[in-house]
């Protein structure tokens, strides 16, 4: 069960097409919980409905038959005619005769709502060689839709009571405590990010509990209720009992291993995740779901987190990036992916991707450029600046990142300015070439290369290109650098950097002041 597509209310789009991970970002308070949860509830209202639990084994004489795959073909384009014709072009799984327990509760246990339960029991009636045998059915009145929200990201308990053994398996907790395999999977993570693998016992007897931490069975009668022990790893603490890094991280993962949530919203999964460990555990996230056939759909407020969501080494999963803007407008971003040649300027993209995030961006040339407006416009335009978040981000040095970041600007329709230094007007072909491609790329019309050769390289014309550059949010410094707007500071001075961000704040110049009054009113008057 997947949701493909979603029609909202007063959304400024028709239709929203969904893939396998779909990802909700913008700035703060812009509705992208909203949305998620307008998304959950058109779906819920037809799935409150009778679904069914059957197990993935069905008995059919000598072999066993997937029951998602059979179901995959009843709702394929393809005529069945006949049960032959099925079994010949399609080859089924089979399992092993053994219809125990674990087999019951094997990994490939499935929900199925109402009329796909329906469309399964219809073929199995109409096979002529064999009847087929739905093994260990169970009705229930759930919701396949799981959601994860932030206030419960810490409420994981340490322990857990065992599920009843005739009932089929429906909490995470179960579901992973009876198959080694999802313990392994989830082991390798822990280990990975937090140098300690997630146990699952039961050693009492009485409980499942979960400990972070290696359990040594040679101890098992010296460990009280609660409480830590030596063990060879280091000592063991129930979940409950851990940082809230480990908490979050482990109430997100275990949620991935649910036997009937189909689909699963969670809301900032970055919540409380340390930042190092922030990438791994989202491309972790991204690995299970594919893994256990989940559909995802999250909201994040971190750049860090999106870069693992995206990362390319999982190029056959379909994700998708539904941008918000403040006018709650909604940019789907299509084919967007690390991968694809406009987010490789060379440094950590994420850099890049807080754009996302903020309610304006301004994008200039290098690092000192980033620390100097940031510092000075931050301090003379407080109050204007008051109004929205804004990030600053240097483009770098490395050849190619200002076409790359400008594409990625206009596609996502984010709120952003491009401030130059004048000699990008010069008669250097280089660095006018850099202006040509950033003013196109950014959707100009006009022949900028001509108006440029008509300059000559004269500052005194500049007046003539702002009309048309700041059309698409460019913006040429009246100086050839930024040291140009300090007029009581020297050069050679060893704190010139310091030093010039203080003589600005303290008595900026009124070149300064029109320069940033003009950036600061275009974030502004765009902002909606």
């Amino acid at each position: 069960m997947k949701i493909t597509e979603v029609i909202l209310k007063d959304k400024n789009i028709d239709k929203l097409q969904f893939g396998d991970i779909n990802i909700f970002v913008g700035p703060n308070g812009v509705g992208k919980t909203t949305i998620m949860n307008e998304i959950r509830d058109s779906f819920g209202r037809n799935a409150l409905e009778n679904n069914y639990w059957v197990s993935n084994v069905i008995d059919g004489g000598i072999e066993k038959d997937d029951a998602e795959i059979i179901l995959k073909y009843v709702n394929s384009e393809t005529e069945l005619k006949d049960s032959g014709e099925v079994i010949n072009k399609y080859h089924f799984k089979h399992y092993k005769t053994i219809l125990g327990r674990y087999d019951l509760h094997s990994p490939a246990n499935h929900v199925y709502n109402d009329d796909e339960y329906k469309k399964i029991v219809s073929l199995s009636k109409g096979r002529r060689k064999r009847s087929i045998h739905l093994v260990n059915q169970t009705c229930t009145n759930t919701l396949l839709v799981g959601y994860e929200n932030t206030q419960d990201r810490l409420s994981l308990a340490g322990e857990h009571d065992i599920a009843d053994f005739d009932l089929p398996i429906t909490d995470s907790i179960n579901n992973i405590f009876l198959n080694k395999e999802y313990q392994e999977v989830l082991n390798k993570v822990f280990i990975s990010c937090f140098n300690r693998p997630l146990t699952f016992s039961n050693h009492r007897g009485k409980k499942i509990e979960i400990l972070v931490g290696e359990l040594n069975s040679d101890k098992i009668d010296n460990i009280p209720v609660g409480e830590t022990s030596s063990t060879e790893r280091g000592r063991l603490f129930k979940v409950d009992n851990v940082g809230d890094g480990i908490r979050a991280a482990s109430k997100l993962l275990i949620s991935l291993f649910n036997p009937e949530s189909r689909v699963i919203f969670i809301d900032e999964p970055e919540a409380f995740i340390h930042p190092k460990q922030k990438m791994r555990i989202a491309k972790e996230i991204k690995k299970l779901a594919k893994e256990n056939k989940k559909q995802l759909f999250l909201s994040t407020h971190d750049a860090t987190f999106l870069a693992g969501l995206i990362d390319d080494k999982e190029s056959d999963i379909d994700v998708g990036i539904f941008y918000i803007k403040n006018n709650k407008k909604i940019v789907p971003l299509d084919n967007f992916s690390v991968d694809d040649g406009r987010l490789k300027p060379g440094t950590k993209q994420q850099k890049y991707f807080q754009s996302l995030f903020y309610d304006g961006s301004i994008f200039v040339e290098g690092v000192d450029d980033r620390c100097f407006y940031e510092n000075t416009f931050e301090y003379v335009f407080a109050k204007e600046l008051s109004q929205a978040d804004v990030v600053y981000t240097d483009l770098g040095t490395v050849s190619n990142a200002h076409k790359q970041i400008t594409k990625f600007v206009r596609e996502s329709e984010i709120n952003a300015v491009f401030i130059f230094d004048n000699n990008v007007i010069s008669t250097d072909p280089g660095k006018q070439q850099k202006l040509v491609d950033t003013y196109e790329d950014l959707g100009g019309e006009k022949k900028l290369r001509d108006i440029l050769e008509k300059l000559d390289g004269s500052v005194a014309e500049l007046g003539k290109l702002d009309k048309i550059l700041k059309e698409v949010g460019i913006f040429i410094s009246p100086y050839n650098d930024i040291e140009g707007f300090v007029m009581r500071v020297s050069k050679r001075d060893d704190d010139f950097p310091y030093k010039s961000i203080q003589s600005i704040n303290e008595k900026p110049s009124r070149k300064f002041k029109t320069f940033g009054e003009d950036v600061i009113n275009y974030l502004l008057h765009n902002k909606h």
